[in-house]
């Protein structure tokens, strides 16, 4: 009974940290779309055609955002609650994660994060459900961006285990040791 309350408390205590940082990742980009758009309607008559329309696009942007962070929100509310119904299908897993570099590239060079990937056979095919992997991939990689230092690295490294595929993201941010690992392991083909 002692080890449940514990670990009711750690899963109370998990689900306010949670609730903070989802509350703090939705503040910042409502509260940019707010000053942008607070400062078009203050100065609408002071403002150029193209500073309007430089504060309305970056306004959109972090409205974007936010849509991109509830939807982020309501598909962990369903994965929790058990009613998300994968769509499997194979799929060549360097691509994906060539994809995901490609798109972190920009934001890791700001910050001289130097951003790889390692596989021992390129060619390589998961079964699984490419949205959510590429939401846990892209997940994972923006963790690891935010918790690394600049001039850090962070790696993708992907290896295959007979019928199954690790892909571990290292980073050397700040963490319980000097690298932090995260693993994630795919089936290279339907199992029965």
């Amino acid at each position: 009974i002692e080890e449940q309350f514990t670990a009711l408390r750690e899963v109370d205590s998990t689900r306010r940290e949670l609730i903070a940082n989802v509350s703090h990742d939705l503040r910042t980009p409502l509260a940019s779309m707010q000053g942008y758009l607070e400062t078009i309607l203050m100065k609408q008559d002071e403002l150029s055609d193209e500073e309007r329309r430089n504060y309305v696009q970056i306004a959109y942007k972090h409205s974007k955002r936010l849509n991109d962070l509830i939807g982020e929100l309501f598909e962990l509310a369903k994965l929790e609650s058990g009613s998300v119904e994968p769509h499997w299908e194979q799929f060549p897993l360097m691509e994906l994660i060539q994809d995901l570099i490609q798109d972190y590239e920009l934001q890791a060079g700001e910050r001289n994060i130097t951003l790889t990937s390692n596989c021992e056979d390129i060619s390589t095919t998961v079964y699984a459900d490419i949205a959510l992997i590429h939401r846990v991939l892209e997940n994972l990689l923006q963790n690891a961006l935010r918790h690394t230092p600049e001039g850090g690295a962070i790696n993708l490294n992907v290896r295959r285990d007979g019928q199954r595929v690790w892909i571990e993201v290292a980073d050397n941010g700040q963490g319980i040791t000097a690298v932090s690992y995260t693993h994630l392991t795919l089936p290279t083909k339907r199992i029965v």
